[in-house]
């Protein structure tokens, strides 16, 4: 069973998109000191991507919408496929 089997109620589910982020904030960091120029673009640029998704869905969840949200990625793609 994974961490996000475990989270059962919706502040389980902020702090654990929370923690992501802050440990996705610390990889860039990483990551920028570490990684040569050429590829540090491509890494940011991921990174970031991760981070912002994690906070629509935060934002998501504070206002409610992640069951109508899912639904309608659901369709999107169910279309598209």
């Amino acid at each position: 069973m994974t961490i996000l089997d475990k989270l059962i109620e919706k502040k389980d589910i902020r702090i654990y998109i929370d923690y992501r982020i802050k440990e996705l904030q610390l990889q860039l960091q990483f990551k920028d000191n570490s990684v040569p120029d050429k590829h540090k673009h491509n890494i940011r640029y991921k990174l970031n991507g991760r981070i912002s998704e994690l906070r629509r869905l935060k934002q998501l969840l504070h206002e409610n919408k992640v069951r109508k949200e899912s639904k309608r990625c659901f369709n999107k793609f169910k279309l598209k496929g």
